[in-house]
């Protein structure tokens, strides 16, 4: 609806011979466009990102409990989601005892 309204002002702008409207109205036109676009594929790249967790999900039912763990770190980092490891907690604190003593 908001590409067609932009569309109707920009026939009036060439019927009244407002060439500067005309050329803000064209670039209003692309950027909502590219915004649209923009969207949709952050929207394709979740949807793959979620169909590929959900898999490993379901491979995982299968494995011990260590591997399964590893596979859900693994899972929270490609999400965004940065779970520290229990390797990483473990040196963070040997560094801290370090540090205090």
């Amino acid at each position: 609806m908001v590409i067609l309204d932009m569309i109707q002002a920009l026939i009036l702008d060439v019927e009244n011979g407002d060439w500067v409207m005309l050329l803000f109205r064209i670039a209003q036109i692309v950027a909502v466009l590219a915004l649209v676009w923009l969207g949709a594929r952050l929207l394709e790249r979740n949807a793959v990102l979620k169909r590929a967790i959900n898999a490993l999900e379901d491979e995982t039912k299968l494995l011990g409990p260590r591997k399964r763990r590893i596979v859900a770190e693994i899972a929270n980092r490609s999400t965004g989601t940065v779970h520290a490891t229990r390797e990483e907690m473990k040196e963070k604190d040997k560094a801290k005892r370090w540090k205090d003593a």
